[in-house]
């Protein structure tokens, strides 16, 4: 939703919240995961890259 532009009070109201801080840490939570996330994936690429390096036959 927030990412949709929709304000932050009818977030507040979806989601059954009346403080804007609580609603502001989910969102923030939210987008700090999909942080984590990609760089989790970023970091799982390097390592098979470079275990495709060391795995490749060598002539």
């Amino acid at each position: 939703m927030h990412d949709d532009g929709v304000p932050l009070a009818e977030i507040q109201e979806f989601a059954g919240r009346r403080n804007p801080v609580t609603t502001l840490a989910n969102i923030r939570r939210r987008s700090n995961q999909g942080r984590q996330h990609r760089s989790a994936a970023a970091g799982v690429a390097k390592v098979r890259l470079q275990l495709a390096r060391w795995l490749a036959p060598t002539a």
